[in-house]
C-alpha cells in the first residue's frame, strides 16, 4: 500500500503539471491566438504556439478565409476532452493515493476516462468535416471540399480507449468481489 501511495504521489505530480499545461494552452488561445512570435537582431525567428497538421492546416486556411480562428475551432474541442481526460486520471489517482482501490468510484472514473478518450477520438474524425459542412453551407462560395480522414493514431486511440472501458468492466467485477469477500464470514 505505501509503494501505491508513493507512485500516486508521483503520478499526480505530473498530471497537475500536465493540467496547467494544458489550461496555459487554453489561456493562450483565447488570449493570444496561439502564437508568440520572437525576432532577434542576428536573424533568429522563433515562435510558440499551436501547429496544425497537414489535414488540420487545410481545413485551418479554410476557416481564416471566412474570418474564423482556425485555433480556436479546431484546437479547442480535442483539447476539452485532454483537459476532462486527465481531470479523470487526477481523480483516479487521488483515490488510489487514499487506498481505494477496488472502490466504486475508481470503477466509475475507469471507465469515464474509457468514454472520454473514445469520444474524443470519434469528435476528431467527425468534427472537422462536419464543420466544413457548417462552413460550405454559410459561405457556399468557398467550395470547400469535405474529407473524412481514419489514421492509425486514431484507430489505436480508440483500440486503447476501448481496452480502458473493458478494465473499467473488470474492476466493477472485481469490486463486486471484494464486496461479496467482506460478507462472507
Amino acid at each position: 500500500m505505501k509503494r501505491i501511495k508513493s507512485l500516486s504521489t508521483v503520478i499526480l505530480i505530473l498530471l497537475m503539471l500536465c493540467m496547467v499545461g494544458q489550461l496555459t494552452s487554453v489561456t493562450a488561445i483565447f488570449n493570444i491566438d496561439a502564437t508568440i512570435k520572437f525576432q532577434s537582431d542576428n536573424g533568429m525567428h522563433a515562435w510558440v504556439g499551436v501547429l496544425l497538421n497537414d489535414h488540420y492546416q487545410q481545413i485551418g486556411e479554410v476557416i481564416e478565409k471566412v474570418g474564423y480562428s482556425s485555433i480556436k475551432w479546431l484546437a479547442l474541442p480535442s483539447l476539452f476532452f485532454s483537459i476532462l481526460i486527465t481531470a479523470l486520471l487526477i481523480q483516479l489517482f487521488r483515490l488510489y493515493f487514499k487506498g481505494a482501490i477496488f472502490a466504486a468510484q475508481n470503477t466509475q472514473c475507469i471507465r469515464w476516462i474509457g468514454l472520454a478518450v473514445i469520444a474524443k477520438v470519434i469528435i476528431g474524425i467527425f468534427y472537422p468535416p462536419l464543420l466544413l459542412v457548417y462552413l460550405d453551407y454559410m459561405y457556399p462560395a468557398e467550395n470547400i471540399v469535405k474529407i473524412l480522414r481514419i489514421n492509425e493514431t486514431d484507430i489505436a486511440t480508440f483500440i486503447i480507449g476501448c481496452i480502458i472501458s473493458v478494465i473499467g468492466h473488470v474492476m466493477a467485477i472485481g469490486q463486486a468481489l471484494n464486496e461479496e469477500q467482506e460478507l462472507t464470514i
